[in-house]
């Protein structure tokens, strides 16, 4: 999935009809990891709709610098979501168990 980090927040965007934007709508928790099977990163949290259009616009300038494609503010069909973690968990392949790393954030 393609997204950006920003503030401390993942955004991406998806299709509403998705497979994913439809079970979103339904639960909106969320967990989130790198692809990488030796630098382990994962954290969980809820997806929340972004309705700010300042916020959008933000997000829609570090994904274009990020990737070259400029997202659209309203465009049907489309949804963007924020998701601030509640908590993450880290670890390298060389080093697991013993340096796995866990974190609860504020507010979580």
């Amino acid at each position: 999935m393609w997204g950006a980090w920003l503030d401390g927040v993942l955004y991406f965007s998806t299709a509403s009809a998705s497979r994913k934007g439809r079970n979103l709508r339904r639960n909106p928790s969320i967990a989130v990891h790198l692809e990488s099977g030796d630098d382990a990163l994962m954290f969980e949290g809820r997806a929340e709709m972004v309705s700010d259009r300042a916020v959008f616009a933000r997000y829609a300038e570090v994904y274009e610098a990020k990737y070259g494609w400029r997202l659209e503010w309203g465009k049907p069909g489309e949804v963007t979501y924020a998701v601030r973690p509640r908590v993450a968990f880290t670890w390298t392949e060389k080093a697991f168990p013993t340096m796995a790393t866990r974190w609860v954030f504020a507010g979580a």
